[in-house]
């Protein structure tokens, strides 16, 4: 029977000292407004989006589209009167 080597290595724990980070303010307070999921800045035509609970949240509205499947359509056509109305309004500018 052939003997196969093993080299075990033990790394030592290394112990942070870095500051934990703070926890953001809309994490642990439902009255304040999330950012949009996927990291960007807000922009003006960012759409604020409420939910069933009291939390809100901005998304831009290309981000919105990955909502769609869990949207109702009264959900879907509330979004997409909004999106109309803001290209009037830039239309109009």
């Amino acid at each position: 029977m052939a003997r196969i080597r093993i080299n075990v290595i033990n790394k030592p724990e290394r112990k942070s000292t870095a500051d934990p980070l703070p926890i953001p303010a809309w994490l642990d307070n439902p009255k304040a407004i999330a950012p949009c999921p996927c990291g960007r800045p807000p922009h003006p035509g960012c759409v604020l989006v409420k939910g069933d609970v009291p939390l809100s949240r901005w998304f831009h509205p290309e981000c919105l589209e990955f909502l769609k499947h869990e949207m109702s359509p009264d959900e879907i056509e509330e979004m997409e009167e909004s999106e109309r109305r803001q290209r009037e309004e830039e239309d109009d500018a």
